[in-house]
């Protein structure tokens, strides 16, 4: 229960004797007052905050002439704000291509027969005004307002007693250098008139008695109580003694006692201060201040675009099967043009998808989905528009033109795409532009012959969505085929099915003679071998490390052994996991004339690894497909998911592959893995796939789409059918890999209890996993685990709405640095790798460590990008930066945090990609938010591998509450309830409003990795 006293007044007067809580933090953003640390963090994760946060970073309002949306008279902000909002919205302008900006106008008129609430900001119809001031939601509201007038009486000077410090800002020792132990602020009192004022406590407010989390605090309070004298200052020297880097806030409450009239007082200041290298800090601060860019409303003037000179490919094949448009619906577009998010799902449900999905619905089912992920697409690409960018004429008919963003595939652009761009300022077509040549910054374009770019002109830039993915994810499900062996495999397609035995194990003759020792990678393999003909797909479930594509390629190389007529198409959903699959194949002894890597055109060459060179074809600088007579030769194609619909559109036969295997299939979409199934699967054709459901899925885009389902891969969804009982299906359906060649022990632990029932057995090389336990930065030697526990300050620059935080920045820079020079340890850049969800982070962190000074001239590369970029992936040091922490609850949310922190499978792959030695580094007042973090790190803190800022929990709260968030949130709500009871004096009916989720509320669109295109 929080203290009544502070809420009525501002201030407590009994002070640490006073038996409440006396936490109390206002968000001026959302209007609400949280009464506990955890509740505020809470908060400022929702999504009321976030969608709060988007409207006050500069998103306007206005008429759309795009949709032709009729609004109701007279206009709403509301409504065209939640238009604007929507992903058709934004989809019909950019695939109209209309670019003509005009200033938006807010809706003047107020709505007739409202009342307008003060405390919400909002106009409330007549008829509802007496349940609306009952709600939860403006009781809240209207408890914020009445205590922030109290805590704001707290912060001015009063009852002649007068304080220094600036009564909004308070006390800031500014940026202090590492190793100053030391640092005092005078602080002046003074009594301006002939009254008795003594001066009975000073407290920090994160040292009160009441407070559950108390948190050490590096400040320190003056010892001075007493009586004040008339016109004299008493100074008292506040001190600031820090351990750790960081930024440390507090509030600093005086407490006053009128002797005259026997009541007390309260003037509060806030403290601040931050500890890091403030050259350092301010090199990586923003270059801009963050301000959204505004919205903007697009006319059509009637102009077509005047096309370029697309890239010709090398190519004479006669393709079979020609690609549809395949364009989003009108009925789609309607469903997404209005109303809320939560209402535009509940109408995709109940009038776009099929109300269940069987083999006659299952096309258009997941149809609709990639429509809705392509409305998202669109509206995402356009993200990375550009206005006033200079465009460089060279010789040959090419056009130079710089990409920010284009190493990281943000935006993603391949040969053949196309970039629309119109002289900034200007009316007119745009010009459009085919890429040539794509380079680590910049893009070579060739448009029509009348277009000129002149020396100093500047240009607007527009990027297109490259749709060849999505339509022949389409064109698969568009094929009249649905068994229901391979969509919905069920308990008859099983039913005189029966695991290999011993016998049968034993006979396999393996190629690769690891897999002896490994009884789960040798059942795999048999259980792959004893399917008949036509059977339904077979799981290899791999956990991080057990060698999944391993099993896979000994299958293959199996099944080629044993049959002379097998046939396999072998697919993933990247590039590099398919270059993965075709070098392994190659080194278990598949000779050049038996496997053929096929590439996409649109690919860059150099991307391809030398050793697969003579398996692949090229003409010059790109890609060519051989004819249908030449892929038929091969008893081996290895391709990526899309790219292998390039045989059913040369007019390959169905049945033609004996085998399909799709390696990494948790990563694909369901579409996506349909494309080799549906166009090339024959009714004797057997399905493979290999992947971990408990690691990351595909990358969606669209809200709806997840919503929906499309997150959902084929391997997930064929998991969780009864048949795929790791136990009951063991050597039928599904292997499980139980044997970890990756992670030293201790880094394995935790996802092992979490995620896999503790079934893992660590049999990584020590050489490797113990290599780094004697590393000089560990806290304890021998534990190759380390939290680094840190408040920094979270930034945004510009127009980017990524995130960074600086102080997460050098203290990675430190232990990147550290690493390096450590010469006992040898380590190649290329061993070291670094995470974080966010882009803006990832490009901190890798401008910091590549600096020449801290580099020098260190060979390979030291990779920094998110999660799904190290999917699939190891590395000797993975070292992890959460980014966000709860410095300014006012500016910031954390929607995006929590979605990184509290997402289990981004967890999982993030923490288990590391084979020697993973750091993290991150707030834990933010990662506590949630149980399975805080269990990790009071992992961490029992093994002794805590640096930085300590715990503001013990483990007995911990262990004893599983719920602990719930349970905090619980105690706030009722907290927050009996306060507004107390400040409105109403009873309190148990309405509830519910969350609205923005549309944009996340800004996740920049931070979101692409899939691969081809």
């Amino acid at each position: 229960m929080v203290c009544q006293n502070l809420v009525r007044d501002g201030y407590c007067p009994d002070g640490n004797a006073c038996s409440f809580s006396h936490f109390l933090k206002l968000c001026n953003l959302c209007n609400v007052t949280l009464v506990t640390e955890h509740s505020f963090n809470a908060h400022i994760c929702g999504k009321e905050h976030s969608r709060r946060l988007y409207h006050a970073s500069g998103a306007r309002s206005g008429v759309c002439a795009v949709c032709a949306i009729v609004y109701p008279a007279p206009p709403t902000l509301f409504s065209y704000q939640q238009h604007c909002r929507s992903q058709v919205h934004h989809y019909n302008v950019v695939r109209a291509g209309l670019d003509f900006l005009v200033d938006e106008q807010e809706p003047r008129s107020a709505p007739e027969n409202s009342r307008f609430c003060t405390s919400c900001k909002t106009y409330v119809p007549y008829h509802i005004w007496q349940r609306h001031i009952r709600t939860r939601k403006h009781l809240v509201k209207a408890m914020f307002h009445a205590t922030k007038a109290a805590q704001e009486s707290t912060a001015g000077n009063k009852h002649s007693v007068e304080i220094s410090g600036d009564e909004q800002d308070g006390y800031n020792f500014g940026v202090l250098e590492p190793g100053q132990t030391l640092v005092t602020l005078p602080i002046d009192i003074e009594l301006t008139s002939p009254t008795r004022i003594s001066l009975v406590d000073i407290q920090l407010m994160s040292q009160t008695s009441s407070r559950r989390f108390r948190q050490e605090t590096p400040f320190i309070i003056p010892p001075f109580r007493g009586a004040l004298k008339h016109n004299q200052t008493r100074t008292l020297n506040l001190k600031f003694s820090p351990k750790e880097l960081g930024r440390f806030d507090d509030r600093l409450e005086f407490t006053f006692r009128d002797e005259t009239l026997g009541e007390r007082f309260v003037i509060a200041r806030y403290v601040r201060a931050v500890v890091a290298n403030q050259r350092e800090l301010e090199a990586l601060g923003p270059v801009a201040p963050f301000r959204r860019p505004p919205r903007r409303r697009f006319e059509d003037r009637g102009y077509s675009d005047v096309d370029g000179i697309q890239y010709p490919f090398e190519s004479d094949i006669i393709w079979k099967a020609k690609l549809a448009p395949h364009l989003v619906p009108a009925s789609i577009q309607r469903v997404l043009s209005s109303g809320s998010p939560q209402e535009q799902i509940e109408a995709i449900r109940t009038t776009i998808l099929p109300p269940t999905v069987n083999a006659s619905s299952y096309s258009r089912n997941w149809s609709s989905l990639l429509h809705l992920e392509e409305v998202q697409m669109t509206s995402d690409i356009s993200a990375y528009d550009m206005e006033a960018e200079p465009i460089e004429r060279l010789d040959g008919g090419l056009h130079k033109l710089r990409v920010p963003g284009l190493a990281e595939k943000r935006p993603s652009i391949i040969l053949g795409d196309k970039i629309r761009v119109r002289v900034h300022g200007r009316d007119g077509p745009f010009y459009a532009g085919y890429v040539h040549m794509v380079e680590h910054e910049h893009v070579l374009l060739k448009f029509n012959y009348s277009f000129s770019a002149v020396r100093g002109q500047r240009f607007d830039v527009r990027f297109t969505l490259n749709r060849s993915s999505l339509r022949r994810m389409h064109q698969a499900l568009a094929v009249a085929w649905n068994p229901e062996r391979i969509l919905f495999p069920s308990e008859r397609d099983i039913e005189f099915s029966t695991a290999p035995t011993e016998e049968e194990i034993s006979d396999v003759r393996l190629v690769n003679r690891y897999l002896e020792s490994n009884p789960s990678q040798k059942l795999a393999v048999t259980s792959i071998l004893n399917q008949p003909p036509g059977s339904i797909p077979f799981i290899i479930f791999g956990p991080p490390g057990t060698g999944k594509t391993v099993v896979a390629v000994e299958a293959i190389r199996q099944i080629l052994m044993q049959d002379p007529n097998a046939r396999i198409l072998a697919a993933a959903p990247s590039n590099s996991a398919a270059d993965l699959l075709a070098d392994r194949l190659k080194q278990q002894g598949t000779a050049n004339s038996e496997i053929f890597r096929l590439n996409a055109p649109t690919r860059p060459v150099d991307a391809l690894s030398k050793s697969l060179e003579a398996c692949s074809r090229k003409v010059g600088r790109a890609f060519v497909v051989p004819t249908i007579e030449e892929l038929r030769k091969f008893r081996v194609i290895v391709a990526t998911c899309i790219t292998a619909s390039l045989p059913y559109a040369m007019g390959a036969p169905r049945g033609h592959f004996s085998h399909i295997f799709i390696d990494e299939a948790g990563q694909a979409l369901e579409p996506e893995a349909m494309i080799p199934i549906r166009t090339m699967a024959g009714p004797h054709t057997n399905i493979v796939l290999s992947g971990d459901p408990q690691q990351l899925g595909p990358i969606v885009r669209s809200r709806h789409a997840i919503a929906c389902g499309l997150g959902v891969s084929y391997l997930d969804r064929l998991m969780n059918r009864p048949i795929y009982n790791v136990d009951a299906g063991r050597g039928i359906s599904v292997v499980k890999l139980v044997q970890n060649f990756r992670s030293h022990q201790s880094i394995l632990d935790y996802p092992n209890r979490r995620f896999y029932r503790n079934e893992l057995v660590a049999c990584a090389d020590p050489v490797v996993t113990e290599s780094l336990t004697r590393f000089h930065e560990l806290v304890t030697p021998g534990f190759p685990i380390i939290f680094h526990s840190i408040s920094g300050e979270d930034m945004r620059e510009a127009s980017s709405p990524s995130f960074f935080n600086p102080h997460e920045v050098l203290v990675v820079k430190r232990y990147v640095q550290a690493l390096r020079e450590d010469q006992r340890l040898r380590l190649l850049d290329s061993q070291i790798g670094v995470i974080s969800p966010y882009n803006a982070q990832n490009g901190k962190i890798r401008k910091t460590i590549n600096a020449p000074a801290l580099k020098k001239s260190r060979p390979g590369v030291l990779k920094v990008g998110s999660v799904e970029e190290f999917q699939g992936q190891e590395r000797r040091v993975i070292i992890v930066s959460t980014v966000r922490s709860n410095s300014d609850f006012v500016k910031y949310d954390l929607n995006h945090t929590l979605g990184f922190v509290a997402n289990p499978r981004r967890f999982n792959v993030a923490m288990t990609r590391a084979q020697s030695l993973l750091i993290i580094v991150g707030d834990p007042v933010i990662l506590s938010l949630d149980q399975m973090w805080r269990n990790f790190l009071d992992y961490i803190h029992a093994s002794g591998g805590w640096r930085g800022k300590p715990r503001d929990w013990d483990d007995e709260a911990s262990v004893q509450a599983a719920d602990f968030l719930l349970q905090r949130r619980r105690d706030t709500v009722n907290s927050m309830d009996e306060l507004a009871r107390r400040l409105r004096n109403v009873v309190i009916d148990d309405v509830e409003d519910g969350d609205v989720a923005s549309e944009n509320g996340d800004d996740g669109g920049q931070d979101r990795p692409w899939r691969e295109d081809e």
